[in-house]
């Protein structure tokens, strides 16, 4: 797909009918679905080797938001395929937990974020579909999408909550491991100070005792 992608940027015709923009945004929705059948067969794993599957997501998200921009048309089915990238990275993330992959707060709260733009977009779609507007995408999965993103995005500000109390507590170690080791390096080098400070006491009475001896 990217081979070919190249081919078409390089030439200045459309490959069909349509534009050539269209012709790369639908060339780029390819990419992105490969990346996204790709990141379902890594988390199909179940435990650790499942690690590069949020990455996979994310990329498959880019390829698709590189495709919005390339068409000039209001495109619902990449923008629904986008949302659901989305909501897919977000479970994948809340996943790792379950699957002893390391994650951080910063990533959980980048698929809330996902989560919270994607919902009402297709919450929109959902009300254009009840008014009888032509929309691309069936009702039943629209619905299903809202529900499950309600559900996840509920799962994720309380995975989210965990993790910063986690990493306040972790913070609160280093910070006490530091001011430890920084106690004893101040108490070494008083050490150091006073035997530097006996030693010379003692030459000098080693010097005093020498010179009432003469």
């Amino acid at each position: 797909y990217q081979n070919y992608l190249e081919r078409t940027n390089q030439s200045d015709t459309p490959t069909s009918s349509k534009s050539r923009h269209e012709d790369e945004a639908e060339i780029l929705h390819y990419i992105a679905f490969t990346y996204f059948d790709w990141a379902r067969q890594t988390e199909a794993c179940n435990n650790a080797k499942a690690a590069p599957a949020d990455e996979r997501y994310q990329k498959s998200a880019s390829y698709i938001e590189m495709a919005i921009k390339k068409t000039k048309r209001e495109n619902v089915i990449l923008r629904y395929d986008l949302c659901t990238t989305k909501l897919a990275l977000a479970e994948c993330v809340l996943n790792k937990f379950s699957r002893g992959i390391r994650r951080t707060a910063k990533e959980i709260q980048d698929a809330l974020d996902g989560l919270q733009g994607s919902l009402p977009k297709v919450q929109t779609m959902l009300q254009w579909k009840q008014e009888g507007k032509k929309v691309a995408v069936s009702t039943t999965l629209l619905t299903q999408f809202v529900e499950e993103c309600k559900k996840t995005i509920e799962k994720a500000k309380n995975h989210l909550t965990q993790e910063l109390e986690k990493e306040e507590e972790a913070a609160m170690a280093r910070e006490k491991q530091r001011l430890e080791a920084l106690e004893k390096q101040k108490q070494r080098e008083l050490e150091m100070i006073e035997a530097q400070e006996q030693a010379t006491k003692d030459q000098e009475e080693v010097e005093k005792k020498a010179r009432e001896k003469m």
